[in-house]
């Protein structure tokens, strides 16, 4: 992407230590922030300020003011997932996402909330508290990168830096009006980053506009060739959009209806990997439930084990009935499918079948938290899988004010066409 801080428009007459007081003092909102880095950050914010009077930025996100969700390590703090087990142990180094943009002037403001281990698309969290929804305080932000999302919305970062293992960049985006970008896995470095499901984490960002995120990306990023937007969105049949919330199926052929007069075609069709991978799900459980079983059982029989919460607790002995061989015997050939039978064209659906879920009913009974959490993640999942770059991008509100969205994905390693098409289609831009 040839973006240059000229793309960055809301930041004029900032220098970065003005960006990074107004950041630091939206830090204060409840449950968004598990450590805030000031010292950290109003030394990187002068130290940019002062290239930038010299004239020698480093680049574009020089004196950008960034978030990391908290099981990505920085220096010096704790790195917690979201949970009251973590050994009390601060750490020795920057993650390499830290420090890729690190090395471009970026401010590193704090680490964000996040669900237990990552482990719901939800965003509760009864150990430090569940970020309030800013179109809505009674409603759920979206997880499992709750705080980092809030931390946009509230104006305490240009970007947050988190990760998605079934849509936790993708939901919390959907939840709260902004712009949330998956990558391929491979695409960013996951070294400093705690692990949930290996074969599915990966690390996204969350901004307020695709701009920002494919800014984010060139940093991030592995160098790869450039590639043109799609001029195909393929709607997959079926109960991903059918099975819709009022409001999120007029936004969305409102956004189709946009597309359509910006020149894209609009093909409504099957798509059998797509549905495969869903089929596969059912038949044989998922990774991220039989990979955070393996990881996370253990822990659950010692002392420790007793400080989870009880709900996600259940969740990952559940994941036992998960057969994490049969999904990933499966998941190349799905892969390579998708990729014959969509070309260059991409996928278009609702990020999420419905509005950000009020708070109370999902912290009061657990079969509720399970079916809304099935629900919440339904359209991000499959994607997951299949490793498909996947950007949510926000089409509107409802009649409430709260926020609709739609995932444009594409075939494992076109990040730059989901990218440059998201670019071409966000509404308002």
């Amino acid at each position: 992407m040839s973006l240059t801080a000229a793309d960055l428009r809301f930041i004029d007459g900032n220098t970065p230590t003005d960006l990074t007081e107004r950041c630091l003092a939206a830090t204060a909102t409840p449950a968004v922030f598990l450590a805030v880095t000031a010292d950290r950050a109003r030394a990187e914010a002068a130290a940019s300020t002062k290239r930038q009077a010299a004239g020698a930025a480093l680049g574009p996100l020089d004196g950008l003011p960034v978030t990391y969700k908290d099981l990505i390590d920085v220096a010096g703090f704790l790195t917690t997932s979201g949970s009251r087990t973590t050994p009390e142990t601060k750490a020795a180094a920057d993650a390499e996402c830290v420090r890729r943009l690190g090395r471009a002037g970026a401010v590193c403001i704090g680490k964000t909330n996040l669900s237990e281990f990552a482990f719901s698309g939800l965003g509760i969290n009864p150990h430090f508290g569940t970020p309030a929804n800013p179109a809505d305080s009674g409603r759920i932000p979206g997880g499992s990168s709750s705080g980092a999302a809030v931390a946009v919305a509230v104006g305490a970062a240009v970007a947050s830096v988190c990760t998605d293992t079934s849509g936790s960049v993708r939901v919390p985006a959907a939840f709260t009006g902004l712009v949330g970008f998956r990558p391929t896995q491979a695409r960013y470095s996951r070294d400093g980053v705690a692990a949930l499901a290996d074969s599915l984490d990966t690390v996204g960002v969350i901004t307020a506009r695709v701009a920002e995120a494919a800014l984010f990306d060139t940093v991030l990023g592995t160098p790869a060739e450039p590639s043109a937007p799609a001029t195909e969105l393929i709607v997959p049949t079926g109960d991903i959009v059918t099975d819709l919330e009022p409001a999120v199926a007029q936004n969305f052929a409102e956004f189709l209806h946009t597309a359509e007069a910006r020149g894209m075609r609009i093909t409504e069709r099957p798509v059998p990997p797509f549905d495969s991978a869903q089929s596969v799900m059912a038949d044989f459980g998922t990774l991220v439930a039989a990979e955070a079983h393996e990881r996370l059982i253990a822990l659950l029989d010692t002392p420790a084990g007793a400080l989870i919460d009880p709900w996600i607790a259940r969740r990952i002995r559940a994941g036992a009935s998960a057969d994490r061989a049969a999904l990933l015997e499966r998941r190349p050939a799905l892969i390579e499918a998708l990729r014959a039978d969509i070309g260059d064209a991409l996928l278009a659906f609702p990020t999420v079948r419905h509005v950000a879920p009020e708070r109370a009913p999902l912290q009061a009974d657990y079969d509720t938290w399970t079916a809304v959490n099935a629900s919440t993640l339904r359209a991000t999942m499959p994607g997951s899988y299949l490793d498909m770059p996947a950007i949510a991008l926000p089409t509107g509100r409802d009649n409430n004010g709260l926020p609709t969205s739609v995932q444009l994905s594409g075939p494992i390693g076109s990040d730059n066409r989901v990218l440059r098409t998201a670019l071409r289609l966000q509404v308002g831009q």
